[in-house]
């Protein structure tokens, strides 16, 4: 993967992951023309008042983890980098 490979997938991780989250049903997305104090306490309030919902968005959340993103994106550096020794350590 280049360097310019990885900043693509980052810039297009900026709208294609809120909507995979919330495809997967662990969001809701308020869009920006929405962002007025009414719609927002409305948004949450439907959410607050629906403990089954906030239930599987939560499974649905911890669907989508990822436990070894930390340690594949700086295998990813290391490799552009043009090094494949170790990270001695873990701050994690």
């Amino acid at each position: 993967m280049s360097l310019s490979d990885l900043c693509r997938e980052f810039a297009s991780a900026k709208t294609s992951t809120p909507a995979a989250i919330q495809r997967a049903g662990a969001a809701v997305i308020v869009e920006e023309s929405n962002l007025e104090a009414t719609h927002l306490v409305d948004t949450m309030a439907t959410m607050l008042n629906d403990p089954i919902r906030l239930s599987s968005m939560s499974i649905a959340a911890k669907s989508l983890a990822h436990p070894k993103a930390v340690e594949e994106i700086a295998a990813m550096v290391r490799e552009l980098a043009g090094s494949s020794d170790e990270v001695v350590g873990n701050s994690f």
